[in-house]
C-alpha cells in the first residue's frame, strides 16, 4: 500500500508540473501573438519604433540636421494595408537621433528654411521645427474658415514658400493670403553656386563641363576637361556625389565588382589625382546592408561627406576618409 501511495503522488506530481508547462507554452505562444500584432498594427501607426520597410529618402538638411523620410507597409494580410510615414532628424555632427515624427499615410512638404519646415498633412498644415520635430503652429479649414471672406467655408490652402505667406481659397472662389509669423527664414546662398554636379557631370553655371563620366565598355572613364591626356581613373557603375569647392576636390560612388555587392567611396581632385578610397568593409555595416546595395542620396556638409546608401547614413571626413560616425535608420 506505501508503494501504491508513493506511486500516486508521484503521478499527480507529474501531472501538476506537466499543466505548468502547458500553461508557461500557452502565455509564450500568446505573448508572441500579442507582440506580432503590437509590431504590424499598432507600432506604425502610433509609435513609430524600429527600422523602416522601406526608404529612407532625404528630404533636407539645415543647419546641422538632415531629415530622412520612410515609411511602414503593412501588408493586407493584417488588419489591413497602410503606410505610415515618419520624419527622423538626424544631428549631422554626431550622427545621433534628435527625434520621430509621425506624419500619417501621406503628407507634402511645401516649404523650408533655417528652422522651420511646412508640412501638409491630415488636411492640416503644419510649421515643423528642423531642431526637435515639434509643431510650432498648425492651420486646418477650421481655423481658416474663420478669416474674412471664407463664410462659404475653405476650399483649398497652401503654404507659398516664395512669398513665405499661407494662401486661402473659399468655396466660392475668393482667395486670400497672409505672412505667417514662422517664416521659413530663407538661408544664405552656398559658398560656390557656379559649379553645378549631377550624376556624371561637374559643370559651371554656365554649363561649361569640368570633369565627366565617359562609359567605355562597361567602364565609366573619369574625363577632366583641364588635363590633354585621358586619366587612367575609371569607376565601375559609378557617379558622382559631391563636390568640395575650397579644397578642390569630389566624390564618387561605384563599385568593386559589376556584380555590386560592395560600394566604394573615392576622392579625387579637380587634375585628376586619386586622394584617398573607403570600401564597404571599412564601414563596419557589412553584416547589415544588402547584396547590391545602392545609393539613395549625398551631400557635402561642414567639411564632411554624408552618404545615405541601403538604410544606413554616415559620414566621412573630407580630408582622409575617416568614418565620423554611422547610423543604421
Amino acid at each position: 500500500m506505501i508503494h501504491i501511495g508513493k506511486l500516486g503522488l508521484f503521478r499527480r506530481k507529474e501531472s501538476l508540473s506537466g499543466n505548468r508547462i502547458t500553461g508557461w507554452i500557452v502565455f509564450g505562444m500568446f505573448f508572441i501573438f500579442s507582440v506580432s500584432i503590437f509590431i504590424n498594427e499598432i507600432n506604425p501607426e502610433y509609435l513609430g519604433l524600429g527600422y523602416a520597410t522601406t526608404g529612407p529618402k532625404l528630404l533636407l538638411h539645415q543647419k546641422g540636421v538632415v531629415w530622412l523620410e520612410d515609411y511602414y507597409s503593412r501588408s493586407a494580410g493584417g488588419m489591413g494595408s497602410s503606410v505610415n510615414y515618419r520624419i527622423r532628424g538626424i544631428d549631422l555632427g554626431s550622427g545621433k537621433l534628435l527625434f520621430t515624427k509621425l506624419i500619417g499615410r501621406s503628407y507634402e512638404l511645401q516649404g523650408n528654411g533655417a528652422k522651420v519646415a511646412w508640412l501638409k498633412s491630415d488636411n492640416r498644415l503644419v510649421a515643423t521645427s528642423l531642431i526637435n520635430g515639434s509643431t510650432i503652429d498648425m492651420f486646418d479649414r477650421p481655423r481658416l474658415g474663420k478669416l474674412k471672406g471664407m463664410e462659404t467655408g475653405v476650399y483649398k490652402f497652401d503654404y507659398n514658400a516664395l512669398t513665405e505667406s499661407i494662401e486661402v481659397i473659399a468655396k466660392d472662389g475668393h482667395k486670400t493670403s497672409f505672412l505667417v509669423k514662422h517664416g521659413s527664414e530663407k538661408l544664405a546662398n552656398q559658398l560656390d553656386m557656379n559649379l553645378k554636379v549631377d550624376a556624371n557631370l561637374i559643370h559651371t553655371r554656365d554649363g561649361v563641363p569640368i570633369v565627366s563620366l565617359h562609359k567605355q565598355g562597361e567602364q565609366q572613364r573619369l574625363v577632366f576637361a583641364n588635363k590633354k591626356t585621358a586619366s587612367e581613373l575609371f569607376l565601375l557603375a559609378g557617379r558622382i556625389l559631391a563636390v568640395d569647392t575650397l579644397a578642390g576636390r569630389f566624390f564618387t560612388f561605384s563599385y568593386k565588382t559589376l556584380d555590386r555587392k560592395e560600394f566604394i567611396i573615392s576622392c579625387i581632385t579637380m587634375d585628376g589625382n586619386l586622394c584617398w578610397q573607403v570600401g564597404q568593409q571599412q564601414l563596419g555595416a557589412s553584416d547589415f546592408i544588402i547584396p547590391s546595395p545602392r545609393l539613395n542620396a549625398s551631400f557635402f556638409y561642414n567639411g564632411k561627406l554624408v552618404v545615405l546608401v541601403e538604410g544606413f547614413i554616415f559620414a566621412l571626413e573630407g580630408n582622409g576618409g575617416v568614418l565620423e560616425w554611422l547610423k543604421r535608420v
